[in-house]
């Protein structure tokens, strides 16, 4: 008994040890992967994880199993998503029993390729020379994927993920094929509503009339009331492209003259709980062009307002969702009618809010007034509260470099304090231009996005049959950034170098620095400067941008969104909405800048370089993530110099098309002029 009694106890204490580094273990992985790399020992962080997890695995072998869902969250989070999926898979040999499990994570780790830029180019081994192309990964891993699915052939999960996999493969004959196998075998709403997406998708310019008559078709001989919201949603966004314009009449025709059901059809003949989470969940019925959108949304957002069986607005994520999509209507940004609709949503504001949701709607409702202390101290409260998670860490970090003073009244620059000056990270011109310029486009970045980017940035602009000088500011380059630059001289021409060292503290430096040093550009190229990220290319020729008379006319052109305008999208041709934005860090993009190589647009570079050393200073002071810094600094300038140098003339990429990007204006658009007007924000 005592022998017994021992061994209970010994178990016991084994059983705890073991609780109690598991609990240890994964509250690493999680921090890990809050963090998302942003802070610069992230690396190291990684590498004494995957060392302790090691040692847990040879010393508990009869949990390999879970230890290896572990370690691949933290390959996962660094990036590698190869090696990843290979501990995903040995998992489930391991233990077959997890193959529920390892299915899930294999679908997340397939949503986070998609989402992340780098995946579009490469999926990295931990060995460099190892990388491998998106399309041989995902190819590689379809035998497995099939084994999977082989042990799990009822799981939509698996159905999902194979489905994930043609998406990302970008296929759209494939990904129609497998979803009408799939529906064809069980026609569940779930596959119904992915067969109707797909067909959406299958945008082909030979098939584009023909599959979205087909999807009509699947939305003809469905009862809609009997449905879920995804069936709804995809159902509704399948007429709304039918409603384009470009596609209206060719519809009709292909379907003998009988018109399809309309999206205002739809909602109303859906169960009304139904209809409100399908319509608010298909964001592309908000940002689309089509017949009757706006008729739609008003209709939505009054009845999510006044209907006594939504009280769960309230709620926090759906009240903000109510708002966000309020301000994708043009009523709502018309001065002269948008009363109504702000009072009804302001009644159905949280009044005391207590979870993170709850703070969100209450700092966004705020902000679209001009209320910017108010906001900025909702805000703060939401990350701090109740159901903060690393997605909203990563859409609402903009509050930690807000500063709600500098939209009202900046302080005087102090330059001889500014620990970034051009002395203290000894910027170098290392290649001058070989001639002087007119104009050149400019980006800045670190070694390893150098080398990831620059040749596909100077490709673009040769491609496109530019011959416009580029420019590359490099911080910390190494011996290679310097071979790859005199290479890629040698081949294209007319490109440029400078440099400066320093100790990094958080990668969103990179994001700033063109702002930085936006004064001391001007001064060293002696010529205009068009400011963009790195990773962009050009399918387009920039130059017709830069020669525009709106541009010449201007002292700085930047984009900001202070009206409702319509573009079309340069990959399919659709037309969609550009909506003014709720958040303050939304109100202007940092992606395009154009600084004018004359006194008043080395005035607005100098108010530039103060409010970005001002945000950038006041995010040091947060610990977390740093994005959309550049925004809330370009914000806070373009509001200085309207209220302080009336006499610089600031023009908008909005109104003259991006150079670069998806979407672009054209002469075709003037039957859409620009509506509405963030008067809070731009006055």
């Amino acid at each position: 008994m005592i022998l017994a009694a021992g061994a209970s106890l010994k178990d016991a204490l084994r059983s705890i040890r073991r609780h109690l580094l598991f609990r240890s273990l994964d509250k690493r992985v999680v921090a890990l992967n809050k963090g998302r790399s942003f802070r610069t020992d992230d690396r190291k962080k990684s590498a004494d994880l995957l060392q302790t997890i090691d040692k847990a695995i040879a010393k508990n072998p009869g949990d390999a199993a879970l230890l290896l869902l572990m370690k691949a969250e933290v390959y996962q989070t660094a990036g590698f998503y190869t090696e990843a999926f290979d501990l995903l898979y040995a998992c489930f040999e391991k233990d077959r029993s997890e193959a529920n499990v390892v299915a899930r994570r294999v679908s997340r780790l397939l949503t986070v390729i998609g989402f992340n830029r780098t995946g579009w180019e490469s999926v990295q081994f931990t060995q460099p020379e190892r990388s491998v192309t998106r399309t041989e990964f995902l190819n590689a891993i379809l035998p497995k994927l099939e084994a999977l699915k082989a042990a799990l052939p009822h799981s939509p999960v698996m159905t999902e993920t194979l489905r994930k996999r043609l998406m990302l493969l970008g296929n759209a004959a494939n990904l129609v094929a497998f979803d009408e196998a799939n529906f064809a075998r069980r026609p569940t709403t779930d596959a119904s509503a992915s067969l109707i997406q797909s067909l959406i998708r299958d945008f082909d310019s030979s098939r584009k009339v023909d599959s979205l008559v087909r999807a009509h078709d699947v939305v003809d001989r469905k009862p809609l009331g009997t449905f879920k919201t995804n069936y709804i949603g995809a159902a509704a966004l399948a007429s709304a492209m039918a409603g384009q314009e470009a596609w209206k009449e060719k519809i009709l025709a292909a379907r003998g003259g009988k018109p399809p059901k309309s999206v205002l059809d739809i909602y109303r003949s859906a169960p009304t709980l139904i209809r409100h989470r399908a319509i608010l969940s298909q964001k592309k019925l908000w940002n689309f062009v089509y017949d009757g959108d706006e008729a739609l949304k008003r209709m939505v957002v009054r009845d999510m307002a006044r209907s006594p069986e939504v009280s769960y607005l309230r709620s926090g994520k759906v009240a903000r969702d109510t708002l966000t999509r309020s301000a994708m209507t043009k009523e709502y940004w018309d001065q002269t009618q948008r009363q109504e609709l702000v009072s009804l949503i302001g009644e159905r504001m949280p009044k005391r809010a207590m979870t993170a949701q709850q703070f969100l709607t209450q700092a966004s409702w705020l902000a679209q007034a001009g209320e910017w202390e108010g906001a900025a101290q909702a805000f703060e409260r939401a990350e701090r509260a109740r159901g903060w998670t690393p997605t909203l860490d990563v859409a609402f970090s903009g509050r930690r470099s807000f500063l709600p003073v500098a939209l009202v009244r900046s302080p005087e620059f102090d330059e001889a304090a500014f620990p970034y000056s051009d002395a203290a990270v000894q910027l170098t011109m290392v290649t001058a231009p070989a001639t002087q310029p007119q104009r050149v486009l400019l980006a800045c970045s670190d070694p390893r996005y150098f080398a990831r980017y620059a040749e596909i940035y100077v490709q673009s602009v040769r491609k496109s049959g530019s011959e416009v000088p580029i420019h590359f500011h490099v911080i910390n380059p190494t011996d290679d950034t310097l071979r790859r630059h005199a290479a890629l001289n040698a081949r294209f021409g007319s490109l440029s170098l400078s440099t400066e060292r320093l100790e990094v503290e958080k990668t969103t430096y990179y994001a700033c620095v063109r702002f930085f040093r936006a004064p001391s550009f001007l001064r060293m190229l002696g010529c205009d400067i068009l400011l963009t990220d790195i990773d962009v290319t050009y399918p387009r020729d920039p130059e017709p941008f830069l020669r525009d008379a709106r541009v010449l006319e201007a002292d700085a052109v930047m984009r900001f969104y202070d009206k409702v305008r319509v573009a079309r999208s340069t990959v399919r041709g659709d037309l969609v909405y550009r909506y003014p934005r709720i958040l303050p860090w939304s109100h202007v993009n940092a992606a395009c800048l154009v600084l004018r190589n004359n006194p008043n647009g080395l005035a607005f570079a100098d108010v530039v370089r103060a409010e970005m050393a001002r945000h950038f200073e006041e995010l040091m002071k947060h610990p977390g993530s740093g994005w959309w810094a550049d925004q809330n600094a370009l914000l806070a300038a373009y509001r200085t110099v309207r209220r302080d140098r009336p006499d610089i003339v600031v023009a908008n990429v909005e109104d003259i098309g991006m150079p670069f990007g998806a979407f672009a204006s054209s002469e075709d658009l003037s039957m859409y002029p620009a509506v509405g007007y963030n008067k809070a924000v731009f006055g």
